[in-house]
């Protein structure tokens, strides 16, 4: 399993739209995004392919924010 698939492959989990990464995320890797949006952990703990500067007005503006 690849790491794209193994991230949508928690158990009893909502997935969602990711309007930062354009892509269907669990909710557990929105949290962890979110995390990283708004400074609660470093962008080196998340593994994601995007500017940690851009997620922060992205995630502030998402239906679907975990925060």
């Amino acid at each position: 399993m690849n790491e794209k698939q193994n991230r949508t492959a928690v158990v009893d989990s909502e997935v969602y739209f990711c309007p930062l990464l354009k892509e269907i995320i669990d909710s557990a890797y929105c949290y962890e995004i979110n995390s990283v949006a708004f400074g609660l952990c470093k962008p080196s703990l998340v593994n994601y392919a995007t500017d940690s500067e851009n997620a922060e007005p992205v995630c502030e503006n998402c239906k679907n924010r975990q925060l």
